[in-house]
C-alpha cells in the first residue's frame, strides 16, 4: 500500500552547465536533508524515469528517514514510505527498493510508489548494513555484526575494534536466511554487491588494516561466497563494469595533501579483471577522482573529482573506460564535501543513459540534483 502516493513539486531549474551546456534541475527542495543513495547498483527505474532518495527527519537525533521517489521527466516528488531504518537497497536500476521499517523487511515500488511488507528479521542475525539485492530479487545480502559491549562508535572501524562481520544472504522467497562468509580476523567493514546483470557471482569488498592505514580489498566468489579470489587492493571506491567481467576503482592518492601519489602522477582510475589481466590506468592528470559508478553496459563511468578540499570547486566528469578519454559534465556540482558522504556529490547514471544523478548542498542543505547529458556528449568520448 502506499501513504498517499500524492506528488508535489519541489524542484527548481538551474542555469545550465558552463562548461558542457548541461541542464541542471534540483529534484528535490527540501529544507531537510535528502540525498541520493551512492552505490554500484542505482535504485531507480529501468526507464531511466525515477529515482529514489532518503530524507532524514532529524539526521542527528533521530535514526528514522523518509523513503522519497523523484520523476526526473516531471520534476514531482513523491513520498512513499515515512519510517525507514537502514540504508535501503535494490537491484540495478530494477525500480524497487528493499528496506527495513523497524524489524520488518519492506519491498518499495518506484513505478508503482507502493510498499509490501516482506517479513520480520527481529530473530535474523544483528544487521550492519543492507548490501545488494540479486537481479532477480530472489537474495538480499546484508552484514552483520555480533554484539560487543566495548564497541563504541568511535572505535568501530578502527584498527582497536573487536567488531567482526559476517555476510548474510536472505531468500526473499523462502524467507530463510544463511550465512555466506565470514571475515577472516578483525576489518574495518565488509561489504558485497552482486554482479548487476546476471547476479551469477557476488563481489565481496574488506577495509583491511596495515598498521594505522585502512586499505580496500575486493574478491569475487560464487553465489554462495565460496571460492573467493583477490580481484584488486588498496582501492577506496571500486564498481562492476556492467557484465563485462571487469570492475572499475581507484587506488589509494593522498588523503593529507589531497593529491595524487608519487608513485601514482597519472592518477588512480584503473580497470580491474576477473581473469587476471593486469590492472590498466586510465590517465587522468588533473584530476582526482573519489567516487565512480558505471553506465549498465559498463562502458562509461562517472566520478566526482576532488580538485580541491574546500571550498571546491568539485566537478563531475564521465569517463569512457575503452577509449580513456574523459570530459566534465558538471564543472563544479555545488557539494561541499565536508564530513560525510552525503555532502560529497555520489553521481550516478540513469538507466536510459539520459541524466546523471548527484549530491549538493550550496545553500547549507544536501539535495538531490540531476544533470541532462548533453546531445552529443558521450560520442565525442569515443
Amino acid at each position: 500500500m502506499a501513504i498517499n502516493n500524492v506528488w508535489a513539486k519541489e524542484a527548481r531549474d538551474f542555469p545550465p552547465d558552463p562548461v558542457s551546456g548541461a541542464k541542471i534541475v534540483r529534484l528535490s527542495g527540501s529544507s531537510i536533508r535528502t540525498e541520493n543513495m551512492y552505490c554500484d547498483a542505482p535504485r531507480a527505474t529501468r526507464d531511466g524515469k525515477r529515482v529514489a532518495s532518503l530524507r532524514y527527519v532529524d539526521y542527528l537525533l533521530s535514526p528514522a528517514k523518509a523513503l522519497m521517489c523523484h520523476d526526473v521527466e516531471t520534476k514531482f516528488t513523491c513520498l512513499i514510505d515515512r519510517d525507514v531504518t537502514g540504508w535501503p537497497v535494490g537491484p540495478a536500476w530494477g525500480g524497487s527498493v528493499y528496506y527495513l521499517s523497524g524489524t520488518i523487511l519492506k519491498r518499495a515500488s518506484l513505478d508503482t510508489c507502493t510498499t509490501e511488507p516482506l517479513m520480520d528479521m527481529a530473530r535474523f542475525p544483528r544487521c550492519w548494513q543492507f548490501m545488494s539485492v540479486s537481479p532477480d530479487e530472489r537474495y538480499l545480502l546484508y552484514c552483520a555484526t555480533e554484539d560487543s559491549s566495548e564497541e563504541t562508535p568511535f572505535t568501530v572501524n578502527s584498527p582497536t575494534s573487536s567488531q567482526t562481520y559476517s555476510l548474510i544472504r536472505v531468500d526473499l522467497r523462502e524467507k530463510t536466511w544463511k550465512s555466506l562468509y565470514d571475515c577472516p580476523g578483525k576489518t574495518g567493514r565488509l561489504g558485497a554487491s552482486y554482479n548487476p546483470v546476471t547476479g551469477g557471482e557476488i563481489l565481496i569488498s574488506m577495509a583491511v588494516w596495515e598498521g594505522k592505514a585502512r586499505q580496500g580489498v575486493g574478491m569475487l566468489a560464487d553465489t554462495m561466497g565460496r571460492n573467493a579470489r583477490e580481484v584488486f587492493r588498496r582501492t577506496h571506491h571500486f564498481c562492476w563494469l556492467g557484465n563485462t567481467g571487469r570492475f572499475a576503482g581507484m587506488v589509494d592518492f593522498d588523503y593529507e595533501k589531497v593529491a595524487h601519489r608519487p608513485e601514482n602522477p597519472d592518477g588512480e582510475l584503473h580497470v580491474f579483471s576477473t581473469n587476471g589481466t593486469p590492472p590498466r590506468l586510465i590517465p587522468a592528470r588533473e584530476h582526482l577522482f573519489y567516487h565512480i559508478s558505471s553506465s549498465p553496459c559498463g562502458s562509461y563511468v562517472v566520478c566526482e573529482s576532488l580538485e580541491t578540499l574546500l571550498p571546491g570547486p568539485w566537478p563531475i566528469v564521465v569517463v569512457n573506460v575503452e577509449s580513456g578519454k574523459h570530459r566534465v559534465l558538471i564543472r563544479d556540482s555545488g557539494c561541499s564535501s565536508g564530513g560525510d558522504a552525503g555532502r560529497q556529490a555520489n553521481p550516478y547514471f540513469t538507466a536510459d543513459m539520459r541524466h546523471v544523478i548527484y549530491n549538493a548542498d550550496p545553500d547549507g542543505v544536501v539535495n538531490v540534483f540531476a544533470a541532462e547529458i548533453p546531445q552529443g556528449f558521450l560520442e565525442s568520448l569515443k
